[in-house]
């Protein structure tokens, strides 16, 4: 399956070592597999194409491309921080949401007379 992503992103580059991390899980839910590459260069690379696999129509493949992420290795602290951050601009692009919808429900109709409150 691995080849199979890398080649739906059509990334020619295959990568040095293939490895599953993490416990066995009991949950149903897979382990994640790091994917070790030649060079910084191919990496960042890969991680690029990466981005485009939820446009990767699912006809043939054995996978949800919608279901397959490619993240770097960050350390804890990394992952930790990455987190926090990713939480806060949720939070952000929520309250701007509410905002938009407030302020398109508060706005006067095209003939003048205002919408209506429940």
């Amino acid at each position: 399956m691995v080849t199979e992503a890398i080649n739906a992103i059509e990334i020619q580059d295959v990568p040095i070592k293939v490895t599953r991390i993490g416990e066995k899980r009991n949950d149903g839910r897979s382990r994640s597999i790091r994917l070790s590459f030649d060079t910084e260069e191919t990496k960042k690379y890969v991680l690029d194409k990466a981005k485009n696999m939820s446009k990767v129509q699912s006809e043939g493949l054995r996978f949800d491309p919608k279901s397959v992420f490619f993240s770097p290795d960050l350390t804890k602290l990394q992952r930790e921080c990455a987190f926090l951050y990713r939480q806060k601009r949720r939070a952000k692009d929520r309250r701007r949401q509410d905002q938009n919808c407030q302020s398109q429900h508060n706005s006067p109709h095209r003939d003048g007379s205002e919408a209506a409150h429940n």
